[in-house]
């Protein structure tokens, strides 16, 4: 009897978890049917329900997002782009990923190319791993990413898949998926994206660089060498490519792309290869198109005397370059380098190893250009019609008057680019066409689920400053502090501000905080430093929230003011506190910092100054000022140590800062 109950709850958890499972998936299977058949909006409604359904039982299925974002842009119905990125970002905000480890590692292999270069081999390495803690990792990255975070639409991430569906589809068919030159197409694509670098959106390599970058603002399509009609070949010699060199060449196509704007000043310029008719292949330079073969034998009885023995390889790379002299002033510079190279050779001046070395020199340029490398890995549209705004933000861990830890939050917006802190340039700014600034502090837990978000509006804009007070709890968060201005009587956010032709202003900055404050009353404790310089009597009666301007630049000619708290002060025969407040500071980058801080002293890189100071309260407020006139500009490390002179007890805390020069 007991042996036959055993086995129908044994069958009963079987059938239980299978037909659960089933059901678990059923949301996606048949969302992805709807959408097969046409009927998208029925898909979008059935992957909002089963993501309702799921979310109530603690459970996720990122596959639900990631279709829904792909569809949704696909098809641009962006009133579900809401939608789509709460869903996707949902789809990862638990730990239970591995059921669906094939979707998650695909959206990882998206998102790795957008990622700065020494991030990609740690992702890599949890892919490896089949690490799910991948899927927290993603989460993170568009959430930070998000360039208007005071939205419930994160628009790097739509912009993103909208990018993702124009290399796929395109306005021109095959756009970036098997098109190349003057119209060949690659009869089995598929099969010969397998011989093409890595793509991880289904198209050749201009599509990753498409997906990061977006349009070019230049863009140049030619036939190799396409100046050598070989009707031409007889006459004008010194302008056209004879055949014996051609047939060195590596690439029938090729495509160049110039980006202006990614790094003010110096354009991006990136260059895709076509060999023998195949998909494009992204290349680290021009003369990737010539082989090492190239460089044996010369090109004589063509160009006479003036070339006599002068390579092939370095004929086709004169051609390349004057084919692109045009283009842009980098291959300007190279094809004169060229030149001035060649004109050496036919003086004996130099040798024809250095003519090959020529395209060794270019190759290792370009293979370690380091816009490329360690530069920005994306850019958006955001970056070009959205002013961006910098952020002076303080995050203080406090005790509140019951003894509770505390954190305070401090945001001071400016408008970046200035080469110091302007107010009043802010100010005037903000009162463009009336906008209005907004303050955001947003919190989430380790698993960038968002916990609560305040939002506040400075009543004057002169002071431009937001705070925040939250209670301090020992588990993990990320806070993210975000700034936006427009004009609310006009748009409702910054994204409608860009719609509506309107230049708005957004930034953010995320941060996180360590253990709480000891609230034990026995200890001596400190809060966090408030750093910077003093704030004039005119802004403290515009209610500034510190006596201090926060920051770690210090104008040239400016003292330096440290707003601290203590705490736990013990009181003496008089009823009163009394403590020294020590401030010593060293150059940056001086080994064995803290051992000359607290022993050893070099009048030349050592300041330290003592105050020495009474409290009514055991918990006592100072703003103390610092002389710091004599110090050169640079950086320095300082500590502050607190000393409790009833008790002994001490308590120090360490930061950095810099002098600037008054311009």
């Amino acid at each position: 009897m007991k042996r036959s109950l055993l086995f129908i709850i044994f069958i009963t958890l079987i059938f239980t978890s299978t037909a659960f499972s089933q059901e678990h998936s059923f949301y996606y299977d048949e969302g992805v049917r709807l959408r097969e058949t046409g009927n998208f909006e029925e898909a979008a409604r059935c992957w909002v329900q089963g993501a309702r359904v799921l979310y109530m039982r603690g459970m996720v299925d990122p596959r639900l997002g990631i279709a829904m974002i792909e569809m949704v842009t696909e098809q641009k119905m962006e009133d579900q782009y809401e939608f789509a990125s709460n869903i996707y970002l949902w789809g990862f905000s638990r730990p239970d990923l591995m059921d669906h480890w094939d979707a998650v590692k695909e959206e990882a292999d998206r998102v790795i190319p957008l990622l700065p270069i020494e991030k990609r081999g740690e992702w890599k390495e949890l892919l490896n791993k089949k690490d799910i803690s991948i899927g927290a990792e993603i989460r993170r990255f568009w959430i930070e990413s998000d360039p208007v975070q005071t939205t419930a639409v994160n628009e790097r991430l739509i912009e993103h898949w909208q990018r993702i569906d124009f290399v796929r589809h395109g306005i021109i068919k095959n756009k970036f998926s098997g098109v190349v030159g003057n119209g060949y197409v690659v009869e089995d694509y598929q099969e010969d994206l397998k011989k093409n670098k890595y793509s991880p959106y289904g198209t050749d390599d201009r599509g990753t660089i498409y997906v990061k970058y977006g349009h070019p603002d230049e863009m140049k399509n030619q036939n190799l060498f396409a100046s050598v009609p070989p009707e031409n070949l007889k006459r004008d010699m010194e302008m056209n490519t004879p055949f014996d060199v051609l047939k060195h060449k590596r690439y029938d196509y090729y495509s160049i792309w110039k980006y202006e704007y990614v790094f003010p000043g110096r354009p991006l310029i990136f260059i895709f290869g076509s060999p023998e008719g195949t998909s494009y292949q992204l290349l680290d330079g021009l003369d990737d198109f010539i082989p090492e073969s190239a460089y044996r034998g010369n090109a004589d009885g063509y160009m006479g005397t003036y070339n006599k023995g002068i390579p092939p390889g370095t004929r086709l790379q004169h051609d390349a370059y004057r084919e692109n002299k045009d283009f842009d002033q980098f291959f300007m510079n190279r094809y004169l380098d060229i030149l001035k190279n060649m004109e050496l050779f036919r003086q004996g001046k130099i040798t024809r190893f250095d003519l090959r070395n020529l395209k060794a020199k270019y190759n290792f340029e370009d293979k370690n250009n380091p816009d490329k490398l360690y530069g920005q890995q994306v850019y958006s549209e955001f970056d070009r019609y959205v002013i961006p705004i910098d952020i002076i933000f303080t995050r203080n861990r406090i005790l509140d008057e019951e003894n509770n830890p505390k954190i305070a939050v401090t945001a001071m917006s400016y408008i970046e680019g200035q080469d110091s802190i302007s107010i009043d340039f802010a100010v005037d700014a903000s009162k463009k066409q009336g906008y209005t600034l907004f303050h955001s502090l947003i919190i989430r837990d380790s698993l960038m689920n968002e916990i609560t978000r305040n939002t506040d509006s400075p009543e004057e804009l002169y002071e431009n400053t937001s705070a925040f007070v939250i209670n301090h709890t020992p588990d993990k968060k990320h806070f993210t502090i975000a700034a936006a201005k427009y004009d609310p009587e006009r748009s409702r956010n910054v994204r409608e501000s860009i719609v509506s032709g309107d230049m708005p202003f957004s930034g953010h900055k995320t941060f996180e905080v360590p253990e709480p404050l000891d609230s034990d009353p026995g200890k001596l404790e400190l809060s966090d430093l408030v750093t910077g310089y003093r704030v004039t009597p005119e802004l403290i009666r515009k209610g500034f929230p510190f006596p201090v301007i926060p920051g770690n630049e210090i104008p040239s000619g400016e003292n330096m003011q440290i707003y601290l708290e203590i705490y736990h002060l013990m009181f003496g025969g008089d009823g009163r506190g009394h403590y020294t407040i020590e401030f010593k500071v060293a150059r940056s980058g001086e080994k064995g910092l803290l051992a000359r801080l607290r022993g050893r002293t070099d009048p030349e890189q050592i300041l330290s100054q003592t105050h020495t100071l009474e409290s009514r309260d055991r918990t006592a407020k100072e703003s103390v000022e610092f002389d710091i006139l004599e110090l050169k500009p640079g950086e320095y490390e300082f500590e502050v140590e607190v000393t409790d002179l009833v008790s002994g007890r001490k308590k120090t805390r360490t930061g950095i800062f810099r002098i600037n020069r008054r311009k």
